[in-house]
């Protein structure tokens, strides 16, 4: 399976050497893929960012304009019990979905 750039480990240095400067967004994150992705709820962005010092991902979701002066947001972490699984004790993909709703 051939994996993209996103998604492959890279030098954060190197990274900021060979991109172009309008990837980096505040500080040392980088703006590295974007697109859409339709979910039930209508059509969201979906960002791709790297801290190039922890060399971690961060996925962020947008809809509408996000340089509205009102922005609303909500932060998600991942929970394999109930977004895999469906788990009747967690309701954190019960939120996230009233979230997304709420947002879009």
């Amino acid at each position: 399976m051939e994996t993209t750039e996103a998604f492959t480990p890279v030098d954060g240095e190197a990274q900021l050497k060979n991109r172009n400067q309008k990837n980096l967004l505040c500080g040392k994150i980088l703006l590295i893929d974007s697109y859409e992705i339709s979910l039930c709820f209508g059509v969201f962005k979906v960002l791709v960012l790297m801290d190039v010092y922890s060399k971690k991902f961060t996925l962020v979701l947008t809809h509408g304009d996000i340089k509205a002066s009102e922005l609303y947001c909500r932060i998600h972490s991942s929970c394999i019990t109930s977004e895999l699984f469906q788990s009747l004790t967690c309701d954190c993909k019960l939120q996230l979905d009233d979230a997304l709703k709420f947002l879009s």
